[in-house]
């Protein structure tokens, strides 16, 4: 199912879009770094059940990357519960 955005955005936003998709690339925020760091073949094999362990024992570094990757977990986690 895919969801309709809950933002809007308008022609003042795209720079700032812009920013934050290249930091977002700058930082190795990618699928395939993202399943490195979390211990995946491929996306699809994410289990929103695991989140706790993927926390606890993955995302250890603590750098950018598991900060971006804990960010998705939330937001991901939060949109989930108010529905």
């Amino acid at each position: 199912m895919i969801e309709s955005a809950n933002f809007m955005l308008d022609d003042s936003d795209v720079t700032a879009l812009r920013n934050a998709v290249s930091h977002l690339a700058s930082i190795g925020y990618c699928e395939t770094r993202v399943c490195e760091r979390l211990g995946l073949s491929t996306l699809t094999e994410l289990s929103w059940r695991a989140l706790p362990i993927y926390r606890e024992e993955r995302l250890v570094v603590h750098d950018a990357l598991d900060t971006a990757i804990d960010l998705f977990f939330s937001t991901r986690y939060y949109s989930h519960r108010r529905t």
